[in-house]
């Protein structure tokens, strides 16, 4: 099977590269937070790295699809000392992905209407899922503080 164009198999190329470095920086962003002993925040970050990395791998499997072997590199990831560092960043890396996926999933549609746009369509829907949640808990850090955050989630916990 072939792409519609050349330009298809960069966008690829560029989807999984980004989504690769997000599921990277959750996977540090999880222990980070289970050091500050916010575990029930870590079980979200563990879900948000599973979803990025699901969606990283139907990437992969479409350019294997288009007989295009994957290149990238997933960049650099870095810790973190507040809960809302860790949750900023997260925003503003959330944030871009969509950006470049929204414009990836119209390109896409315009070259040839196939499963392309769709799995921008799937990984655009796990994103926006992704930012809802980060964005209420980034209001709730700022109304209450960071201290208040943490004494306020703690029966939020998860046992072990």
């Amino acid at each position: 099977m072939k792409a519609a164009n050349s330009q298809i198999i960069d966008d690829l190329q560029t989807s999984a590269q980004m989504l690769a470095h997000l599921a990277g920086q959750y996977q540090v962003d999880v222990q980070n937070v289970k050091v500050m002993g916010v575990k029930w925040l870590a079980k979200h970050l563990r879900c948000w790295y599973g979803g990025s990395e699901d969606q990283l791998r139907k990437i992969i499997k479409r350019l294997f699809q288009f007989g295009v072997d994957p290149e990238y590199d997933a960049g650099s990831v870095a810790g973190a000392s507040t809960l809302d560092e860790i949750l900023e960043r997260a925003e503003a890396l959330v944030t871009a992905v969509h950006d470049q996926m929204c414009g990836f999933r119209y390109r896409a549609y315009e070259a040839k209407p196939d499963y392309t746009s769709d799995l921008y369509e799937h990984a655009i829907h796990e994103l926006e899922h992704q930012l809802t949640h980060i964005e209420r808990e980034r209001e709730l850090i700022k109304t209450v503080g960071n201290a208040g955050y943490i004494s306020a989630r703690l029966e939020d916990d998860p046992k072990k």
